[in-house]
């Protein structure tokens, strides 16, 4: 019987371990279930590889006589599919750049598993490819919620990002956790970091901050903590009625986008 409960109290702490894993995985990287089918008429599907011989799944817009091309990350609950649907791709096509939307690993049908370290990975995979296809365009990365700090991630390492757009950015992921779990349980988790915060003050790039006031999520002041943060800070935008699933639907964020785009383009 001792040795029972001795081989108990030692799997006790790898079953913790095991939930905590389990528990960032669920909530951080929530992957949809529906599937993702082929791209749609105005764009090509393309293989981006990342890491060492992985390939992301992406949907490519090319606009030759653009002289920008985006990189657009999506937020933790999106894939293509979800994106499609949402009207998103629409809505980019109409900024008349090129742009490319890739998911995630363990997303859609892209390889891999989703973490910090291969989000990151993936982001530089994808920017190298729009170098590669377009050497005359100038770079944006283009991010939403857990995609907005990816961005800002890769603006602060990559050189050649000419442009950062980030909307509904948190300071680190450990900030937004605290506002929704338990102290005792932020603690003991996994470190999946994400500092944005720290980050934004290696981006040199022109950046454009887009935040929903009404966001519960991610509090504004958290967006206004990056915007405040950066080098090279060239707009900040506060859409008042604006909550977190539902900022993108708001058309100043759009005309606040163009504006900004054509702004890089003059420069």
């Amino acid at each position: 019987m001792k040795k029972i409960y001795v081989l108990l109290a030692l799997l006790f702490p790898l079953g913790i371990v095991f939930f905590m894993n389990w528990f960032v995985q669920r909530t951080t990287y929530p992957a949809p279930s529906i599937r993702v089918g082929p791209p749609p008429s105005t764009m090509k599907l393309v293989s981006v590889p990342y890491g060492h011989g992985n390939l992301l799944a992406g949907w490519l817009h090319e606009k030759e006589s653009s002289h920008t091309s985006l990189l657009y990350l999506h937020g933790n609950g999106e894939n293509l599919e979800t994106i499609r649907h949402s009207g998103l791709l629409e809505q980019l096509q109409d900024l008349n750049i090129s742009f490319l939307v890739i998911d995630y690993p363990g997303y859609g049908n892209s390889a891999g598993k989703p973490s910090e370290e291969s989000l990151l990975k993936s982001a530089e995979g994808a920017i190298d490819s729009l170098s590669k296809r377009f050497p005359e365009q100038r770079i944006v990365v283009c991010g939403w919620s857990l995609g907005a700090s990816v961005a800002i991630l890769t603006a602060a390492k990559n050189q050649q990002v000419h442009g950062l757009i980030a909307m509904s950015a948190w300071t680190s992921i450990t900030n937004v956790a605290l506002l929704h779990f338990p102290s005792w349980m932020v603690k003991a988790l996994p470190a999946e970091k994400y500092d944005s915060l720290k980050a934004s003050k290696s981006v040199r790039s022109p950046s454009l901050i887009i935040h929903g006031e009404q966001d519960s999520l991610i509090p504004v002041e958290q967006g206004e903590q990056i915007a405040s943060n950066l080098p090279n800070s060239q707009h900040w935008l506060k859409v008042p009625q604006a909550g977190h699933n539902d900022l993108l639907t708001f058309p100043e964020v759009w005309t606040s986008i163009a504006s900004f785009l054509q702004k890089l383009e003059l420069g």
